[in-house]
């Protein structure tokens, strides 16, 4: 299937600058910053953890310029998902992988522990909402730079040079 040309968006009222092709936005520099996002300023959740509150700082610190007012449940998920998994793992090695069962009268029963399987799930948690904050390796080679946000800022000159070498680099 063949896509729709942003022309025949504008004509149609369906056009969104959000997802307008690098070339459009040369066009209408003037219209650019419609687009623009400006980042969120979040505040860290009073009703997590210590442990929680020290991820969310640490990972707001790095995604600040990438966050919006959208993304704080995911930041937020993910801090809890880390220091959870962090604690069971804390837990596991102190106690063991493996735990014995006593409940026999003869014999001990050797078997794993559930720790095993709370880390495991608190792991697959901590993949997840990586994805979702697109801090993990496989997402971050997906994403392309948005122009309406990296151009924020800049002046009218700046600007107009950015967006040249946009549409060279997408030529």
């Amino acid at each position: 299937m063949q896509r729709t040309s942003d022309a025949d968006k504008k004509r149609r009222g369906t056009y969104r600058p959000s997802r307008a092709q690098a070339a459009y936005a040369v066009k209408d520099a003037g219209k650019l910053t419609a687009a623009i996002v400006k980042p969120a300023n979040l505040k860290c959740p009073s009703h997590i953890t210590d442990d929680a509150k020290r991820e969310w700082r640490r990972l707001y610190i790095l995604l600040k310029d990438r966050l919006q007012n959208s993304d704080a449940i995911a930041l937020e998920l993910h801090a809890v998902a880390v220091a959870n998994w962090r604690a069971a793992l804390a837990r596991l090695a102190v106690e063991g992988a493996v735990v014995t069962d006593a409940r026999s009268k003869h014999s001990k029963i050797v078997k794993r522990s559930p720790l095993v399987d709370v880390a495991d799930v608190l792991f697959r948690q901590v993949v997840q909402s990586a994805k979702l904050l697109g801090i993990d390796p496989g997402t971050r080679a997906k994403q392309t730079i948005d122009p309406g946000r990296y151009l924020a800022g800049l002046t009218e000159e700046e600007l107009q040079q950015e967006l040249e070498l946009i549409h060279e680099s997408a030529t």
